[in-house]
């Protein structure tokens, strides 16, 4: 693996976020020995966890990058399901998960950050 491939996304919920460009995300709790890894084989850009996401048992996460797609991901029955919430305009650049709102930026030329929630 090179070293240029490997981003830290994000440190928060006492996990570790780590996102390779080849669209390889991992999350690693540092109080538990619970780790999640997970391939969408695009680059990826930007992760952002549920709020207090070690607590949860969803597990949910939300992701974006070159492909334009922002795509939920969140523990089920059966495993983890993907969800797309938002395509189309763009790249995903930067996304933030407060409370029960979601925010993120893409290329949409004059845009502003989207909200869902």
């Amino acid at each position: 693996m090179m070293t240029s491939s490997l981003r830290l996304a994000s440190k928060v919920s006492d996990c570790l976020i780590v996102l390779l460009k080849r669209g390889r995300v991992v999350i690693k709790s540092l109080t538990t020995p619970e780790t999640h890894a997970f391939d969408y084989n695009r680059p990826l850009h930007s992760v952002a966890l549920e709020p207090d996401y070690n607590k949860k048992a969803s597990k949910a996460f939300i992701s974006g990058g070159l492909a334009g797609n922002l795509v939920l991901q969140e523990k089920g029955w059966l495993g983890f399901k993907q969800q797309v919430i938002h395509s189309g305009e763009g790249p995903i650049w930067a996304i933030e998960w407060r409370g029960r709102l979601i925010a993120w930026a893409n290329d949409l030329v004059n845009s502003h950050p989207k909200v869902y929630g």
